[in-house]
Parts: structure tokens; C-alpha cells; sequence
């Protein structure tokens, strides 16, 4: 994925020899619809130093992930009983570095197929039909959920 994205950068003329920036920014996401985003905002701020439009683009990719992150975990509560514990999901991804099998997930998730629908809504994390695994979005959602879970202390049992 990363030299995918590597790649749709050099394609397309963006932070070419900026190793700092392309770092920071592949390091969020390496998804394409971002980073044709982040091209255009650089196209269209030519007298903008390059620096402060990759931290305008990353700061907004944070916020993003953030509520994604939020609203997915907002849905826990009254789901509970019907097999959508997004909390816990979101927590056993962390713990694996971002990712978890539908297998494990089964213990306390319905299956994926069903919970589909919830997952699109928010955005937060996808599903992988071909490996059957939940995934973060992107790295800016991982970083929103250990974020999230800082916050409530429910980080600590994990480190």
C-alpha cells in the first residue's frame, strides 16, 4: 500500500524529493482519494509554503478520523446485545497492530456481512472480504482510537 502511494506521488509530481513531508503524510494515509486531495490543495495554493499545506491537510485527516472514530464507537451502546461491539473491536484491532481476523472478532461481534452497513456508515475501518479481517481505514484512524481510548484509560491495560 505504502508504495502504491509512493508511487501515485511520483506520478503525479507531489512532495518529489520532500522525504520529510511524503513521510508524514504516508504515515497518516496512503489512500488515493486523500492524496488526489492533498495534490489539489498544493496546486492550489502556489505561494503556500508546502509545509504548512501538508500540516492544514494532516490536521484535517486527524480531525476526520477522529469523529469517524467517535461516531463508530457512539453506535456500541444501544447495539450491545445484537452483536456490535465496535469498542471492543476498535480495542482488539490496537492490540494487533491495527487489524483483526473476522474469526476472533466472532466472539463477540455478529458476523461481518451484517455489520457491513454499520461500518460504511462511519468509515472508521473496513473489512477485507478476501483476507476476512477488519482493518483501520487509514493510520489517522488507529491513531484517533488509541486517542480515544487515552482519554477514558482504557489505553493502559493494552501498553
Amino acid at each position: 500500500m505504502r508504495d502504491e502511494a509512493s508511487a501515485y506521488l511520483d506520478l503525479n509530481k507531489v512532495l518529489v524529493g520532500e522525504n520529510t513531508l511524503r513521510k508524514a503524510v504516508l504515515d497518516v494515509t496512503t489512500r488515493q482519494g486523500d492524496l488526489f486531495d492533498l495534490s489539489r490543495m498544493l496546486l492550489a495554493a502556489p505561494g503556500t509554503p508546502r509545509e504548512a499545506v501538508v500540516r492544514e491537510f494532516l490536521t484535517a485527516k486527524h480531525a476526520q478520523a477522529q469523529s469517524r472514530v467517535a461516531n463508530l464507537l457512539a453506535l456500541d451502546f444501544p447495539a450491545k446485545e445484537k452483536g456490535l461491539h465496535f469498542r471492543r473491536l476498535l480495542t482488539d484491532m490496537v492490540k494487533n497492530g491495527g487489524k483483526l481476523s473476522e474469526k476472533k472478532a466472532l466472539e463477540y461481534m455478529r458476523p461481518a456481512i451484517e455489520v457491513l452497513h454499520s461500518i460504511k456508515q462511519h468509515h472508521a475501518i473496513v473489512f477485507d472480504i478476501t483476507m476476512r479481517e477488519y482493518r483501520f481505514n487509514t493510520a489517522a484512524d488507529m491513531i484517533a482510537a488509541i486517542i480515544q481510548f487515552a482519554a477514558h484509560d482504557e489505553l493502559f491495560q493494552y501498553l
